[in-house]
C-alpha cells in the first residue's frame, strides 16, 4: 500500500473540518453564482436545478431542506461516506467492498435518478425550486 493511501485518508477529515469552519464563507460566495438558464426559459428543472441550494441547506445541517431541493448533494455525500469507510478498511484492515459495484445497481439508481428528474417537475412535494 502507498503512503499516499493512508496520507489520503488521514487528511479527508481535517478537509472536512475546514469546510465546516469556513461554512458561512462558502454559503455567502454562492450567491454570485448564476442562475439556471434552463428554468429561465423553459419553467422546468433541469436535473442540476437546485443543487446550490441544497449544498447551501447541507452546510447549514438542514438535511429534509437539501432533500427537498435536490437529491443529488445529499445522495453524493453518502456515497463519499460509504467510499471513505472502504477506504479506511482497505488502508487500516481487511478491505470490504460496502458499496454495490454490479451492473444492476447503477443501471436501478441511473433509472430512479431519472425517474426523481422528471417526477419532481409535477411532484410539489419533490421540489422546492
Amino acid at each position: 500500500m502507498h503512503k499516499t493511501t493512508k496520507f489520503t485518508a488521514l487528511i479527508v477529515p481535517f478537509i472536512l473540518l475546514s469546510a465546516v469552519f469556513f461554512r458561512s464563507y462558502l454559503i455567502a460566495i454562492t450567491e454570485y453564482f448564476p442562475k439556471c438558464w434552463f428554468h429561465e426559459v423553459t419553467g422546468w428543472l433541469c436535473p442540476a436545478c437546485g443543487n446550490t441550494r441544497s449544498v447551501k441547506a447541507l452546510l447549514k445541517g438542514d438535511l429534509i431542506t437539501s432533500f427537498r431541493y435536490n437529491i443529488v448533494p445529499l445522495l453524493c455525500c453518502i456515497i463519499a461516506a460509504i467510499f471513505y469507510v472502504e477506504l479506511l478498511t482497505f488502508c487500516f484492515g481487511e478491505h470490504k467492498a460496502i458499496f454495490p459495484r454490479s451492473c444492476k445497481f447503477i443501471i436501478v439508481l441511473s433509472l430512479l435518478l431519472s425517474l426523481y428528474f422528471i417526477l419532481r417537475n409535477f411532484v410539489p412535494f419533490l421540489s422546492m425550486c
